[in-house]
């Protein structure tokens, strides 16, 4: 998995739901800290979201989706083989900046989690 990479898979960590398919965007793999992080791909902006076009990402269902920049979402490698994510894309080296940018600038995330993403989407740059 590299810095960017869109994959689809089921989850039962969106809220609201028991289990269901979701776009995730990776961000960088486990460590002693906190386990392999992505965002979540979801319908609405729940405010300072990242949004992304079907336009320029064709596997999207929708004409804009949004990338989360509120929370992450972290799954174990086990959870990660459980669920046998399929890769369906790839973020643009524009979106992804953009995508730091973002993150920088959320209000609602935490420090530690912003510090962690940023750092990450940096070196893919």
């Amino acid at each position: 998995m590299k810095v960017g990479d869109v994959y689809l898979f089921e989850t039962d960590k969106a809220l609201g739901f028991d289990s269901r398919k979701k776009y995730h965007v990776f961000i960088c793999a486990g460590d002693w800290l906190v386990d392999h992080t992505f965002l979540f791909l979801s319908k609405a902006d729940y405010g300072g979201d990242f949004a992304i076009t079907r336009e320029t990402y064709p596997f999207l269902t929708l004409d804009v989706s949004f990338i989360s920049c509120g929370s992450i979402v972290t799954y174990s490698d086990d959870e990660l083989v459980a669920s046998a994510p399929r890769r369906v894309g790839r973020l643009t080296q524009a979106d992804v900046r953009a995508l730091h940018d973002a993150i920088a600038a959320s209000q609602t995330m935490e420090g530690r989690h912003i510090l962690r993403l940023c750092k990450a989407l940096r070196a893919a740059f």
